[in-house]
Parts: structure tokens; sequence; C-alpha cells
């Protein structure tokens, strides 16, 4: 994406009278509701604060029960420590390292109030299942690494209905150098949160009486719940804006790199499995001699990391370390995930497979 085309759009953003949340903030929510499919997004600060959000509109509170991955980002699940709610861990696929229709069976109780579905990697959990058998279940996902990701039906991940947030932090597809989306179910849904990211204030309502808040000693806008201030700023939008239209450039990059490595590596090593709808935001492998493995790329050069590791060893977490699960203790010393971005050219990804087979 060409840097001239950000800098241009932020001195036009700059020179207006908003730097804060303004105009461009509301053209970025629709450039968003555009894309995915869906009218109702908020634009946050951050994937956590969209998270926070949506498990407020869930209403989580203190000892109701969720069931959520062990492996996905801490901010998934830290809100919910914060709402001190029963974390049930849920186990992972032993190919995709995502939950699925059986792991989170298991997990699953009449005591759940909510699931959170994360799709790890950009690789589309099916949900609808969710939906049909557990109708009074709340289901929030958690986009973060999924933007432009589908479902199995060709829908786009965030359109399914739910609670779901994504991230344009600053190693995602698209960043604002910090941002976050929370897509809503309905329109009831959409302005409570616009409300709660703001103080709990009717921004319209203010911005309808010339953001005066009393007029002739009565109030223009009432404060009837507690909010946070978790809304984005122009200058972020500003730089989502020109960011979404290189999305489905930076989409067809990262699939021609995945395509490559699958073809390199799926004679010599077992892979985390990739999905026609995937939004390829990682490539992994599973390598019994995982450090060394880490070791050797690294001598020549190539970085390698596990992205993220099970919650259930952090301290914060361990209270809810209390299920036996199977598959995550299978593969948590094995899975590696290798260098996937758009500074990458294909005779980099080569290089990378020819060291690994080396």
């Amino acid at each position: 994406m060409p840097r001239e085309r950000v800098l241009e759009a932020l001195d036009v953003t700059l020179s207006s009278k908003w730097v804060g949340e303004g105009p461009r903030v509301k053209e970025f929510e629709q450039a968003f509701s555009t894309y995915i499919g869906n009218p109702h997004c908020v634009a946050v600060n951050s994937c956590t604060s969209a998270l926070e959000l949506a498990y407020d509109l869930a209403g989580i509170k203190e000892g109701d029960e969720v069931v959520t991955p062990v492996l996905t980002c801490t901010a998934t699940n830290h809100p919910l420590l914060r709402r001190r709610a029963n974390i049930k861990f849920c186990d992972v696929d032993p190919i995709t390292l995502n939950v699925t229709y059986e792991t989170l069976s298991e997990a699953i109780t009449p005591k759940t109030k909510a699931v959170v579905i994360v799709h790890l990697g950009g690789e589309a959990v099916e949900v609808q299942w969710l939906k049909e058998r557990y109708p009074g279940v709340h289901i929030i996902e958690d986009c973060a690494q999924a933007l432009g990701a589908r479902y199995k039906d060709g829908t786009r991940v965030g359109n399914s209905g739910n609670l779901c947030a994504f991230s344009f932090q600053a190693i995602k597809h698209i960043t604002t150098g910090d941002g976050g989306m929370l897509i809503c179910p309905d329109l009831n849904f959409e302005q409570k949160a616009k409300r709660r990211r703001w103080f709990g204030i009717d921004r319209e309502a203010k911005v309808k009486s010339g953001w005066h808040p009393q007029v002739g000693g009565r109030l223009t806008f009432q404060v009837s719940e507690a909010g946070y201030k978790f809304q984005m700023t122009d200058i972020a939008a500003t730089i989502g804006l020109v960011q979404m239209g290189y999305l489905d450039s930076i989409l067809k990059t990262r699939r021609r790199l995945t395509q490559i490595y699958q073809n390199q590596l799926q004679e010599h090593f077992r892979l985390i499995e990739h999905g026609i709808g995937s939004s390829n935001w990682t490539f992994g492998l599973f390598h019994p001699q995982r450090e060394a493995v880490i070791e050797k790329l690294a001598e020549n050069g190539i970085e390698s990391n596990m992205v993220q590791i099970r919650n259930d060893i952090y301290d914060i977490f361990k209270p809810y370390a209390n299920r036996e699960l199977v598959n995550m203790d299978q593969v948590e010393k094995t899975y590696l995930y290798l260098p996937l971005h758009t500074n990458l050219t294909d005779s980099d990804v080569r290089r990378v497979c020819d060291v690994l087979k080396q």
C-alpha cells in the first residue's frame, strides 16, 4: 500500500475540525459494513475493547459460565476475568488448533451463558450449529485474525448474526495503528454499543443539540447507563479507510504465499490445516523437535514463533485450569508458525521451505 496515499488522507483529516471521533469514523464503519455485509458496525479503539463491549452486551456477570478456547491471545479472556466469569476452557482440534463441534460439545453445559469462538489463524469455525442447538446461549466471535475469512457457506466471517470483534492492531491484515470493530446482530445492540463506547452518551442526541449539554436549563440528552471510553478516532479511521481499498490485494497475496508453503512442505511435514475460506493470517506446522527447528531457522535469519500459547498455564488463569484438555496436551510442544506477511516475496517463502527441508 503506497505510504503517500495514507499521508495525503491524514493531511485532510488533520486540517479538518475533527481528529477524535467524527465523520471519518462513520465513513469507516460504513465501508466495513459494506465489506462484511452487516450494517451494524461499531468502531472502537481496539479489538479488546470490542470484546469488552460484546461481553457487556451479552450480560456476562460474576459467576456466569463462559466456554472459551484455551489456545488464543489472552486478550480474548482478560475481559472475562475482570467480570469474574466462571471460565471453562475448551480443548482444540489437533489438526487446525481451533475449537470444533466435538470439543465445544464436551465443554458446554446447561449452565453455560456464553460461548466464545476464536477463528485462530484466520480459519473460520462453523457457528450456525451452535445457534441451532443452544438457542439461549450467547455466541461471541473473536475475529481478530479472520478479516476476509469465510464460513463454509461462503458468508464472510462477521456476518453470522452474532456479536463479532475484529482487530486493526499493528500486525493484522489492515491496521489503524490500533483499533477494532464490533459487529452487532441488530440495531438495538448497535445503539447500545455506540452509547457504551462513549460514556453511555447518545452521541447523535448530543450532535442535534449542537453539543450543548443544556439549553434553557434543561438537559439535551440523558446518561442512563455506565459506559467506557472506547471510541475510535478520525485519525485511526482515516488510515483504515485507505487500507480497506487494498484489502482484497492483501488477502490475495497471503493466499498465494500460503499455497507455496503448502506445495513445498506438505510431503515433508505435518501442517496445520488451512481451509479454502481462510484469511491466511498464519501458516504453521507441527514438529516434535520444535526448539531445534526454531534455532536452525534463526541461524538462517528466519523468524518463527508460537504466536499464542495455552492460556491455562498463566498464573492469572490457573484457577480455571481444572479440565483435562487431551488435544492441547498433545500438540502444545510441537506447533510452530512461519513468516507470513505482504512484504514476503515468493522466493523468500521458497527459501524458508528449503531451510526447513534441509
